[in-house]
């Protein structure tokens, strides 16, 4: 119905040229506004906010995943096939503390000396004494 209605004053109304281009370029606008609600400027905000907070997130979880993968490589060229249960205390380490065990394991000579450092660190801050 409406558009047998756009259609009627079409041939109704000729336009000058100039006034059909803009005529055109404002219903291209309206339509493309159908298909895309207007974003208000906090809702922009607020999902740039969000982007940020989830590339920061997922940068922190890649190198984390990372320097599992290479404390893994580590630990299994230097004592072989590591246990599961040793696996999953691994992978939950700070990254702090997965430079921590980068480091130590090149001291390991056998399995045993990754649980005692496991035991050592499981995640619990270690005190610092401070010299006075």
């Amino acid at each position: 119905m409406i558009l047998s209605l756009l259609r009627f004053i079409d041939w109704m109304i000729i336009l000058p040229e100039d006034l059909e281009e803009g005529l055109d370029d404002d219903i291209q606008e309206f339509e493309e506004g159908k298909k895309m609600p207007y974003v208000t400027s906090w809702e922009r905000r607020a999902e740039k906010r969000g982007l940020e907070r989830g590339e920061k997130r997922g940068t922190k979880r890649g190198r984390k995943e990372g320097r599992i993968d290479v404390v893994f490589l580590q630990l299994e060229q230097r004592l072989g096939e590591i246990e599961a249960s040793l696996r999953g205390l691994v992978e939950k380490l700070t990254l702090k503390r997965l430079d921590d065990l980068a480091v130590a394991l090149l001291d390991f000579t056998e399995a045993s000396d990754l649980e005692r450092w496991l035991k050592r660190n499981n995640g619990k801050r270690r005190s610092v004494k401070v010299k006075k």
